[in-house]
């Protein structure tokens, strides 16, 4: 078909369809307002911040960004970058992200999870830190990766 020639003969297009409108009668997902991006409608407007300043910086921040677009979200998708394959969302490649790498007072620990008798005894290194802009952002969690993707 025409809509899958530009994948050639490996890859994966993602379709979107069937989408939900809003109160106000618009789709739930927004086309519009960033030519490089799909976001999600009206989340970008919710932040808090003290000052102006303050919130230019929350803002900006993946950890808010990652909320509402797609963009963001497949930037961190990957903890390490792959080099055999890319991202490309509305005909722009996605920069990949490292948050590891921006931490500020990050300490590394080795995880050994408690096993049977019988089993490999395993060990995975875990970065633990803040994000250089903490604590104005005001957003606290962490994210939790499996095989070099991104599970929680």
């Amino acid at each position: 078909s025409v809509q899958f020639k530009d994948i050639e003969s490996h890859g994966t297009k993602v379709v979107i369809y069937d989408l939900w409108m809003n109160d106000d009668g618009l789709l739930e997902l927004d086309f519009d307002d960033d030519d490089e991006d799909i976001l999600l409608r009206d989340q970008a407007k919710a932040t808090a911040g003290t000052t102006k300043i303050q919130k230019e910086i929350i803002e900006q921040h993946i950890s808010h960004r990652l909320r509402f677009s797609l963009r963001a979200y497949t930037s961190i998708l990957y903890l390490k970058k792959y080099a055999n394959f890319q991202i490309i969302l509305r005909g722009k490649v996605v920069e990949h992200i490292n948050i590891a790498h921006d931490l500020k007072f990050k300490k590394i620990f080795t995880y050994k999870p408690q096993v049977t008798h019988d089993s490999q005894v395993v060990s995975v290194k875990v970065d633990v830190g803040f994000a250089k802009e903490a604590p104005v952002l005001g957003i606290f969690g962490m994210n939790v990766y499996h095989k070099n993707r991104l599970i929680m």
